[in-house]
């Protein structure tokens, strides 16, 4: 089990911070430092949010990146300084308590099903729609809910008393 996984945001099968949120639940010892050409403050609020501990561009000097893996091994996190100053003017505007009528009823109840453990056919076949229409909703739910996979979603939505 590695010590720290340097992540890229975009990836081919899976993008970064899903496999982030995945590594962080399964494996909590292992930190994970998003490294990507990405400096884009959604990406670098859902990295955060899944768990990573780091993000830093490509663009950074190797001896900042040696010393940015080291620091979050101790348990240090690292954001580079001119995203974390953008972030915190980005931050501070934001409304930090989520909607409840941030999704609509449909989406609600894909989401309730979610919950339930349905997966996307089941749901389809549930509620008459197709496989694509539920995969739009789902990643809609994701988007509204600023959650990086399903597991997150129902979490959130829990705590936020939008489902039980």
């Amino acid at each position: 089990q590695p010590d720290v996984v340097l992540m890229d945001v975009q990836m081919p099968h899976m993008n970064g911070i899903e496999a982030t949120a995945q590594i962080t639940q399964n494996f909590p010892g292992v930190k994970v430092i998003l490294l990507t050409t990405f400096d884009y403050d959604e990406y670098v609020f859902d990295g955060i949010r899944a768990g990573a501990q780091g993000y830093v561009l490509k663009d950074t000097p190797a001896t900042d990146l040696l010393d940015t893996i080291k620091r979050v091994q101790a348990g240090e996190s690292i954001i580079q300084a001119n995203l974390a100053i953008r972030l915190i003017k980005n931050f501070s505007q934001q409304r930090t308590e989520l909607q409840a009528d941030a999704l609509s009823t449909r989406e609600t109840e894909v989401l309730r099903l979610l919950a339930d453990g349905w997966n996307n056919k089941m749901i389809a076949t549930h509620l008459v729609l197709t496989e694509g229409t539920i995969k739009n909703y789902v990643s809609n739910i994701l988007s509204k809910l600023h959650a990086a996979n399903r597991t997150q979603a129902t979490n959130i939505a829990r705590k936020q008393g939008l489902i039980e």
